[in-house]
């Protein structure tokens, strides 16, 4: 058992409600208590909280590796999608660097958790952005625009 995981053992449950709550534009109407029941659940399970760290955790080894590849762009498209309110709403930005063809934006009203805070918003992006399967890769590079309504209107980007 590592450090991380004998700490946070039987206390699963505070650090998903944490996160949640830290990383949901609205906690309350994106994750019911079933919904956050089924992730101690999961976290509780035999080595399931090492998984879950195991992702922002990374060694050393893995870090160099990582270096190693940002000089290689990536051929295949891309869509990119942040949160307008997440940790990461400039993703599309920093994505135009790794990538040959980037499309995507910031789903409004959302933080971390996209699937579950907007999922009709990201089900039409994922249809719009499959649907161009087909089409000439150059027409849509780099196309950059807010997605989704707030309920206090559009926000620019």
């Amino acid at each position: 058992m590592i450090l991380p995981e004998a700490l946070l053992s039987g206390k699963e449950r505070i650090l998903i409600e944490w996160f949640f709550n830290k990383k949901t534009a609205n906690a309350m109407a994106t994750f019911m208590p079933a919904d956050i029941d089924e992730y101690v659940k999961a976290c509780s399970s035999l080595r399931g909280f090492a998984a879950c760290s195991g992702i922002i955790a990374p060694s050393k080894r893995t870090c160099g590796k990582k270096q190693k590849l940002f000089g290689i762009k990536i051929k295949t498209p891309v869509l990119a999608l942040g949160g307008d309110v997440g940790s990461a709403p400039n993703i599309y930005e920093l994505m135009k660097a790794l990538c040959e063809t980037v499309t995507g934006g910031q789903i409004v009203a959302c933080d971390h958790y996209i699937p579950e805070e907007q999922p009709e918003g990201l089900a039409n992006e994922l249809m719009t952005f499959l649907g161009r399967a087909s089409v000439d890769r150059t027409r849509w590079r780099h196309s950059r625009r807010p997605i989704g309504q707030a309920s206090h209107g559009p926000r620019s980007g």
